[in-house]
């Protein structure tokens, strides 16, 4: 996988160059793809061979047994008509935060004309994003730290039904915070705002010993009293932005939701589903910033990996 580590453009689109056998051995070698010939489950042989409209498949060469079964079952290509080159670019595309339909489209379009579905580019955007919660919940974020800042805060995300000022708004609360020294942050969607609900999600994603700082919010009032010794320091925003004595601000984690809330209107409509996929998306995006194309596939290959580099038993 190390092949795919800060890969300039013009690095990308040369491996993407490569003869389509050669590329196929490429992503063999990133365990991303099973290898040419596989062992069947009667311990024959199998080979490739190409079934027509059935694609690519593997055959066991034992008379008595001649089992078969899909080139791309189990990996992470099983069931797209694209082909591997295309998701490649495709994945490269939304992870340097590029896959617009029209880019996408542009760079797809093959010479006959033919290009992919809006369907199928929004279906790939999704598998990605499975992807990424898949990473966090095998590693939720935990920020903070003995003397380290976290600053955390609430808040609403609205949309007016039909677009229209005056009509009943959807709403979605969210509760996050930030460590302002490094810019991780942690998001998640919430029911309520009371001490029940915040206090756990505060004990799981903030570090024993941080320093904690908040709104006046009443919900907060007992957070230093918590076993894991959070030093809770307070701003009052009907006071003061920054507060004059201690300069304790939430600034940081206000910057964030602002930042969250720049495109979910115009990308993903008003289904609580969508809006919790580019939360994740959005998190995703700010741990994963400085290469984010490595990240993705180093992530799917925990998922679909073949152990190519093994020898067969």
């Amino acid at each position: 996988m190390e092949e795919l580590r800060n890969l300039t453009n013009r690095e990308f689109y040369s491996i993407l160059s490569k003869p389509d056998n050669e590329f196929e051995d490429f992503i063999i070698k990133l365990n991303i793809l099973p290898k040419k010939t596989q062992i069947c489950v009667c311990g024959g042989k199998m080979n490739l061979r190409q079934r027509g409209t059935r694609g690519v498949t593997y055959r066991c060469t034992s008379k008595n047994c001649r089992k078969e079964r899909g080139r791309k079952k189990n990996s992470f290509f099983e069931g797209s008509n694209l082909c591997y080159k295309d998701i490649f670019e495709l994945s490269y595309l939304w992870s340097h935060n590029q896959a617009s339909m029209e880019n996408v489209t542009r760079c797809l379009r093959k010479s006959d004309g033919s290009e992919p579905s809006t369907k199928t580019v929004v279906d790939w955007k999704n598998f990605f994003r499975d992807i990424c919660k898949i990473y966090f919940d095998k590693h939720p974020i935990v920020i903070g730290g003995p003397g380290i800042e976290v600053q955390i805060d609430e808040t609403v995300v609205t949309k007016r039904k039909y677009h229209r000022g005056r009509m009943p708004a959807t709403e979605w609360w969210f509760f996050g915070g930030i460590e302002p020294s490094s810019g991780r942050a942690f998001m998640l969607p919430v029911q309520a705002r009371n001490r029940d609900t915040l206090f756990p999600l505060i004990r799981r994603h903030i570090a024993p010993g941080s320093i904690i700082s908040s709104d006046g919010w009443a919900a907060y009032a007992t957070l230093g009293e918590l076993p894991e010794g959070y030093v809770h320091k307070t701003v009052i925003h009907s006071e003061n932005f920054v507060d004059p004595v201690t300069g304790t601000h939430t600034q940081s984690i206000e910057s964030v939701w602002q930042k969250f809330k720049e495109r979910h209107k115009h990308e993903y409509g008003t289904a609580r589903t969508l809006m919790e996929q580019y939360m994740i998306e959005f998190l995703w995006r700010r741990e994963f910033k400085e290469d984010p194309f490595y990240h993705l596939w180093n992530q799917i290959c925990q998922k679909y990996n073949f152990n190519n580099n093994e020898e067969d038993e």
